[in-house]
């Protein structure tokens, strides 16, 4: 008897922890057809400073959905919404002074493309005005963050 309520608290305890999980999470016409789209976070154990997996839904003209999974970091993350060539813009974190800047296409190929970036010692440089421009407060992806979250069923891999 003492086992089982010894197994039933601990499992408790895992699923309260699992339970205490922040998530982010997105709602929003992405691509401009008049339907929404949606971008969440994947489960918190596979985030790193860095940022994480998140999942990127996006409608189609079928009435069907497209998936990708894309990695990122919710505070440096913005949206360029240019007609149908909407775009995301991320930052990927590498060390203090280095990082990769990635676009990604919003449409059925989510079509990527990478800049290395280095940042100079004294934060002054033209890479510095470059950051500051595409993530300046008024551009960034506004995440509704949430406490107990679960991630989206998928497959996340490790």
């Amino acid at each position: 008897m003492l086992r089982s309520i010894f197994i039933f608290c601990s499992l408790l305890m895992v699923a309260s922890a699992a339970a205490a999980d922040t998530g982010y999470f997105l709602e929003q016409d992405l691509n401009n057809d008049g339907i929404m789209d949606k971008i969440e976070s994947g489960p918190s154990n596979l985030f790193g400073n860095g940022g994480g997996p998140f999942l990127v839904t996006l409608s189609q003209p079928e009435g069907k959905f497209v998936t990708q999974i894309v990695e990122l970091h919710p505070k440096a993350a913005s949206l360029q919404i240019n007609g149908n060539k909407n775009q995301l813009w991320i930052y990927w974190r590498n060390s203090y002074n280095s990082g990769v800047l990635r676009t990604i296409q919003l449409d059925n190929t989510f079509k990527a493309q990478d800049i290395d970036i280095y940042f100079s010692e004294d934060r002054s440089g033209l890479t510095e005005k470059i950051f500051e421009t595409i993530f300046h407060p008024d551009h960034l992806i506004k995440f509704l963050e949430i406490e107990g979250y679960t991630p989206p069923k998928y497959h996340w891999g490790k």
